[in-house]
């Protein structure tokens, strides 16, 4: 497992993230920008709808998302969490995972 330490992993097929679960998170963490939370309001800024907060990628894997999407070069039998690193290059949008626009 220490050969794996900074590797990236195969994070499988893109999957689809639900508009109530974005507007769910930001009003948990009390951030109510209207990108997250209104589909029109995020359609006339040119988003195909509703975005992420950026720590919707931490929240959705372990609450959510297929787990089958990450892939590891070991067996997994248990897990201790230690830390992420995380870089967002786009946002993440509501909707169908293969086509970021839409």
């Amino acid at each position: 497992m220490k050969s794996c330490i900074g590797v990236e992993i195969d994070w499988g097929p893109p999957f689809d993230m639900e508009k109530g679960a974005i507007k769910n998170l930001a009003e948990a963490i009390n951030d109510l920008n209207p990108l997250f939370t209104d589909e029109n309001y995020a359609k006339s800024k040119g988003h195909c709808s509703v975005i992420a907060p950026p720590i919707f990628p931490v929240y959705a894997l372990p609450l959510g998302a297929p787990l089958n999407v990450l892939r590891f070069p070991f067996t997994v039998v248990a897990g201790l969490h230690g830390a992420d690193e995380w870089e967002l290059l786009q946002d993440v949008h509501a909707g169908n995972g293969s086509n970021p626009l839409g």
